[in-house]
């Protein structure tokens, strides 16, 4: 009997442990996951103040409607995640017709409002920027994210195989050179806030 006492108190402590150790890992990927994305955050802010060649007032302008811009891309690119993740479900399921044509419709006007938001942003742009830095924008995002995919691809170590990325529907391409790029929605790593 005391055998049988020490097996089960030894299997409810190890248990305990391994939900504790569980616990704490999941916390620590959280932070990290945070951190991560405070880095890349800084790291943007640094680049596309020196590409667009910022004054301080216009920095002190410009960063508010930029970041107000960016919530509202985040949201809508969760939208999209939404319409996307949907239409997949019911492809997956073998729904099909009008069902899959209302989610595919569903789709479209999520993507329709991720552009829009583009269109907007240029006349919210404007008013704080001379046209010239407005269009400097786009293009600065652009090269930041190319940029943060190059260092993905480097720091990606052979073997491993790839991962997805989750954020902003992100998808792997295969170049004519047997090279995979990514191609994702524009802003992927915009709107950090969730």
């Amino acid at each position: 009997m005391k055998r049988f006492v020490k097996t089960a108190l030894c299997t409810v402590m190890a248990a305990l442990v391994s939900v504790g150790a569980f616990a704490q890992q999941k916390a620590e990927k959280g932070k990290d996951k945070a951190a991560w994305k405070e880095k890349v955050q800084a790291e943007k802010i640094a680049y596309m103040t020196t590409a667009l060649d910022l004054t301080v007032e216009e920095s002190q302008a410009f960063w508010p409607v930029y970041n107000a811009v960016q919530k509202e891309k985040g949201n809508a690119f969760k939208d999209v995640a939404a319409a996307t993740d949907a239409l997949k479900e019911a492809l997956k399921e073998g729904k099909t017709g009008k069902e899959v044509e209302v989610l595919l419709e569903s789709y479209l006007a999520a993507k329709e409002d991720c552009d829009a938001i583009d269109k907007e942003a240029v006349a919210k742009y404007k008013t704080v920027l001379p046209i010239e830095k407005v269009a400097k924008i786009f293009i600065a995002e652009e090269q930041f994210r190319h940029q943060q995919i190059k260092r993905l691809n480097k720091d990606h170590k052979p073997g491993e195989g790839h991962q997805q990325m989750q954020e902003g529907n992100g998808r792997q391409h295969q170049r004519g050179n047997g090279q995979s790029s990514f191609r994702g929605n524009r802003g992927w790593n915009d709107g950090f806030e969730e």
